[in-house]
């Protein structure tokens, strides 16, 4: 399963990405990679799905892919999952942050809370 996810993944680079990246391409990686978020219980692929698409989504201020994001993979997970990736949301605290103020919603709380954006 693991290599499947890598490979599914890594198909933006060889192919989407492969050229020069237009606007609606971000749109779609990112729900190509929350399909594979809410296909996964592996919380380290969860975590490269985020990782993936946040900068892409804040970096081309894509509000799509940023609600994608948000509503089907943020949202989606558990308190668990977010205390194993701590560290991953506390170095990506500017990100998470740019996130909530181009939606204008804030995140989930437990997600707030370890981030440090509380």
């Amino acid at each position: 399963m693991e290599q499947h996810i890598r490979d599914i993944m890594g198909l933006p680079y060889k192919t989407v990405f492969s050229y020069w990246k237009q606007f609606p391409d971000v749109d779609t990686y990112t729900n190509l990679c929350a399909q594979v978020f809410v296909s996964t219980d592996d919380v380290l692929a969860k975590r490269k799905a985020i990782d993936m698409t946040l900068g892409f989504s804040i970096n081309y201020n894509r509000w799509p892919a940023m609600r994608i994001i948000k509503s089907q993979m943020l949202e989606k997970l558990t308190d668990e999952e977010i205390r194993s990736l701590s560290g991953f949301f506390r170095s990506n605290k500017d990100l998470l942050k740019s996130l909530e103020d181009s939606l204008g919603a804030s995140l989930k709380r437990s997600l707030r809370l370890v981030a440090g954006l509380v």
